[in-house]
């Protein structure tokens, strides 16, 4: 708040007093920091472009545009849209929105590629905080968002990724081979289920992994992202 002139009450208003970059303003509105502007988060980073490009000396309300009536947030899209925008998720997790969903993963049918229209099959998910319950050596799925990747100089090339869901960080290393075979996949993807062996005879959790599956094409394909909770922000 501005003492002399009191609240912004536009997102342009606080892109020319604070001299903002459009880059801040998107994040700010992806964050859902703008909304007491009367703007939820799809009508804030629709206008956050233009509006950030307000200076101090130009004429108020020179960028000042209509925003278009926009559907709301699902539950899972505003914390995907909080974890993506400030690494915390104050209302949940969004894997556990899906957690329904990933318990069935493996009975599912496949929305997207060449195996499209087959049940995936094979190994179920599991949690993260289970995989010390499960055989050392079994096959499994673990699915989470992806929260690093580490390729050390010693390491002869494996791709170490920390995989994070609702309970916990599961360990995953992808070897040279599956880096190479799906490099798109493993550097593009937030959003992943991962297969592979777990090893868990030494008292900690680790997963080797054999093939990577990314969650986004296959949640829109099945219109899921707008669907895992009912209840979402209505537009303004």
């Amino acid at each position: 708040m501005r003492e002399h002139k009191g609240p912004f009450v536009t997102i342009s208003d606080l892109s020319r007093e604070a001299g903002l970059t459009v880059r801040q303003v998107e994040q700010l509105a992806r964050a859902g920091a703008l909304e007491s502007l009367g703007l939820d988060r799809r009508q804030a980073v629709w206008a956050a472009g233009v509006a950030a490009t307000e200076r101090p000396g130009m004429l108020p309300g020179s960028s000042l545009m209509q925003v278009p009536a926009l559907p709301g947030m699902s539950a899972f899209e505003l914390t995907a849209a909080d974890l993506a925008a400030t690494g915390i998720t104050p209302d949940g997790h969004p894997v556990a929105l899906l957690r329904e969903i990933l318990e069935r993963w493996h009975e599912l049918p496949i929305r997207t590629g060449v195996r499209a229209g087959q049940v995936r099959g094979g190994a179920p998910v599991i949690p993260a905080h289970r995989l010390l319950e499960v055989p050392d050596g079994t096959r499994i799925r673990v699915a989470g968002v992806v929260t690093h990747r580490q390729r050390p100089a010693t390491a002869g090339g494996v791709v170490f990724f920390g995989l994070e869901d609702e309970t916990g960080l599961a360990n995953v290393m992808v070897t040279q081979g599956l880096w190479n075979r799906q490099r798109k996949e493993a550097l593009s993807t937030t959003l992943v289920v991962i297969r592979g062996i777990v090893h868990n005879a030494a008292g900690a959790a680790s997963v080797t992994a054999d093939h990577i599956e990314p969650m986004e094409p296959e949640l829109r394909a099945a219109k899921t992202f707008g669907a895992v909770h009912q209840k979402s922000r209505d537009f303004r």
